[in-house]
């Protein structure tokens, strides 16, 4: 829905959070671990999505966590502001 600076605008100008840059995930990388994605918009960030981690374990949950990290790490970082 934007792109990743528009991400990171958002995220640090908008809702006044901190970060060094933006990473991601696609729907496709969600599905294959096992996990569902929703869109979930909220009224100060309209292109949130919701990743559905609550039909596991939290040891499964954790395993799930670190096989997305790898997908976001293995694609690189999407935008950087240093």
């Amino acid at each position: 829905m934007i792109s990743p600076i528009q991400s990171y605008e958002h995220y640090t100008n908008i809702l006044k959070f901190k970060t060094t840059g933006v990473w991601g995930v696609s729907n496709i990388e969600v599905k294959d671990t096992g996990l569902s994605d929703y869109p979930d918009p909220l009224p100060n960030s309209p292109a949130h999505a919701y990743i559905d981690f609550t039909m596991h374990s939290i040891k499964d949950y954790r395993k799930l966590a670190k096989k997305l990290k790898a997908y976001a790490t293995q694609r690189g970082c999407l935008y950087s502001s240093i």
